[in-house]
């Protein structure tokens, strides 16, 4: 009897330990083991993103309602739809006095019908694109002509639709440049050059938000009414959050129940690879300090340059992006769900565009599926690190740095993107650090005060041809120059840079494949938002190119002070032999960095072009990377002695009975 419970002891050792070895345990000491679903199976397959996050705030995409099978998988997965294109100026109202309302109502049948319990946002009111120019009376800008059309544009859409909206986007877009030392100053951040500024100044601004008010208010609507804006990080956040308290401050009292003027904030996020999610929190935590203002992403996606699929370091970089995100979403969380000590204030969360085949930005694969294929939408890894972010991120953990994603730092080359905080976009190339001698340069830069000696990205030889070549991604701004500077500032041209910029040849619009022979240099012939563009620009370093007579340094700007761009990569080599001088490469960095004037000197290498085929993924939805390697040595050691035991007691059982 004894041998017997041995026996049993020995096979219940086995089917214990056997049942423990598949269980892949995410972080030490768990009380339960986590499975991390596989990617690549159809949306259903998974929880739905709107029970997920129910209890937290709504999840919304666009009214892109093209088929049974992208109807079906918006119901399962949202529970908010955004007017993408409908409620804009340009097609509720081209031409005056005529409103044209058919399709926005069509849109808002369409969601109803297929989520009975759908929340509708409406896009927009007020905005300088996709608007005719008569509403702000151009070439007059009149003043009374321009409020009485924004007022009467304003009483028609929001009188025709307000009641069925959960919010509306009243102004869209509004700041522009933030000056970096004045980054409060909203009122001159309004000054685009552009729109209902020229006719209105910076209070067209209030002017929208009190028709608005006082059209939902008389009819006693919960329509919440958003300012909309992209890039809200950094100095450009905090412009928006100036202008914000300072208007609901002016205008406390004026509507009922308490109601500030402007009842939400909304972060179109349209994010990237260098995104930095701590500055995204900081925007948030910054608005935070708003009384009775709400925050919303309205337009969210994270784009990621390939070259037609993403390599499978991109799809867990993407992935942990979205999931930091969503940690920080869920952080400040206006539902119930939200059980941290955080401000409760992000009441929705709106993917602009359902799936990757229905996004605006469609080439660089920003969503959380794929484009419909046979019959399937299918999930991209970015979707378990929205569903799972804290099991994804202690799977994969992000890096330690988020600040440094994109710091790759390359003497003299300094690259800027609002999409990493940066208060504008572009780049500067330091070729010299002697003002008195050849290549003449004034490399320092002022940081609080004191002056900071810079470094060169290399020393040019006099008489010597350099091939400067850039890829860069249009994210609103098109166009781009390269320009002459005399230090590392945003502006700080050259004197006759300057002079010349805006004259032939210098302002000669060139196409992509176009190689620039002169600077300043405009490239922004047959260059549309959302493209990834390569330009080459050659300069001969003899000092007759207006640098002041001398070699300076060069800048890469956006076009008429455009800031919404990104640069994915910089790279200059000397003509006459093909040495690179410098690769600037943040997606395929070298083990170190890439220069020619420093140690070590690395291979010169290309961007890489390359197209990687998807990985196969397995059947079954499992995780197969164990948390720790060594506790599954020990469980193989431990299986393997119980295992003999259990043969030993089985041959001692057996040898006994023949005695008997």
């Amino acid at each position: 009897m004894i041998m017997v419970k041995r026996i049993l002891a020995a096979v219940l050792c086995i089917a214990v330990i056997s049942s423990a070895v598949p269980v892949l345990q995410i972080g030490s000491g768990a009380e339960e083991a986590f499975v991390l679903p596989s990617a690549g199976l159809n949306y259903d397959r998974y929880p739905a993103l709107r029970e997920v996050y129910k209890d937290y705030f709504l999840v919304g995409t666009l009214d892109i309602f093209t088929g049974e099978l992208r109807n079906n998988f918006m119901a399962y997965t949202y529970n908010a739809v955004t007017h993408q294109n409908n409620m804009k100026p340009s097609l509720t109202q081209n031409n005056k006095g005529t409103f044209t309302f058919n399709s926005a109502h069509s849109s808002i049948v369409a969601a109803r019908a297929l989520i009975p319990d759908v929340q509708i946002i409406g896009h927009t009111l007020t905005w300088h694109s996709q608007s005719p120019n008569w509403m702000w009376d151009a070439p007059d800008f009149d003043r009374d002509t321009a409020l009485e059309n924004m007022n009467a544009h304003i009483d028609a859409v929001l009188g025709e639709f307000g009641g069925e909206l959960q919010a509306i986007d009243v102004v869209n877009e509004a700041i522009g440049t933030v000056s970096w030392d004045t980054p409060g100053d909203w009122r001159s951040a309004l000054d685009k050059g552009e729109g209902w500024f020229l006719a209105l100044g910076w209070e067209w601004v209030e002017l929208a938000f009190l028709r608005a008010a006082e059209v939902v208010d008389k009819n006693g609507w919960d329509c919440k009414l958003y300012y909309n804006d992209f890039g809200l990080e950094g100095d450009k956040a905090f412009a928006v959050f100036s202008m914000v308290r300072d208007i609901n401050n002016r205008y406390e009292g004026h509507r009922p129940n308490g109601k500030p003027l402007i009842e939400g904030i909304g972060s179109q996020g349209h994010f990237n690879s260098s995104t930095r999610p701590s500055a995204v929190e900081e925007a948030v935590r910054l608005f935070a300090r708003l009384p009775g203002v709400s925050i919303s992403f309205t337009e969210l996606d994270v784009e990621f340059l390939n070259t037609g699929t993403l390599t499978r370091e991109q799809e867990i970089a993407q992935a942990q992006i979205y999931a930091q995100l969503f940690q920080i979403f869920k952080n400040y969380a206006a539902g119930s769900a939200n059980t941290t000590d955080n401000p409760k204030i992000i009441e929705r969360v709106t993917f602009w565009g359902a799936d990757d085949g229905a996004s605006w930005k469609s080439s660089s694969l920003p969503l959380l599926f794929n484009a419909p294929a046979d019959g399937q939408i299918t999930a991209k890894e970015a979707l378990l690190g929205v569903l799972f972010p804290d099991e994804y991120l202690e799977l994969h953990p992000p890096p330690e740095n988020d600040e440094d994603r994109m710091k790759l730092m390359i003497p003299g080359v300094y690259v800027y993107s609002l999409n990493r905080g940066d208060i504008w976009a572009g780049a500067n190339i330091i070729l010299g650090d002697n003002a008195d001698e050849w290549p003449w340069s004034a490399a320092y830069y002022e940081e609080d005060g004191e002056i900071i000696d810079g470094e060169v990205a290399f020393r040019p030889e006099k008489d010597e041809t350099y091939r400067l070549s850039f890829s860069y991604t249009a994210l609103g701004t098109t166009g781009v120059r390269v320009r002459w500077i005399n230090d590392n500032t945003n502006g700080g041209y050259t004197a006759t840079d300057g002079q010349v910029v805006n004259t032939p040849p210098f302002n000669t619009g060139l196409r992509a494949n176009d190689v620039a022979t002169m600077v300043p240099a405009l490239f922004n012939n047959g260059m549309v938002n959302a493209g990834t563009y390569t330009v080459v620009t050659e300069i001969k370093m003899d000092g007759s190119l207006p640098a002041d007579d001398l070699v300076g340094n060069l800048a890469i700007r956006g076009f008429q002070g455009g800031n919404a761009f990104d640069i994915n990569w910089i790279k200059m080599e000397r003509v006459s032999d093909g040495e690179v001088m410098f690769l600037w490469d943040p997606l395929n960095p070298p083990d170190e960095q890439l220069t020619v004037d420093g140690e070590p000197e690395e291979e010169a290498h290309e961007p890489e072009e390359e197209t990687h085929e998807p990985e196969e993924q397995p059947s079954l939805p499992v995780s197969q990377e164990p948390d720790d390697e060594g506790s599954n040595t020990f469980i193989i050691i431990l299986l393997t002695i119980c295992t003999l035991s259990t043969i030993g007691a089985v041959i001692f059982v057996v040898l006994r009975k023949k005695r008997k």
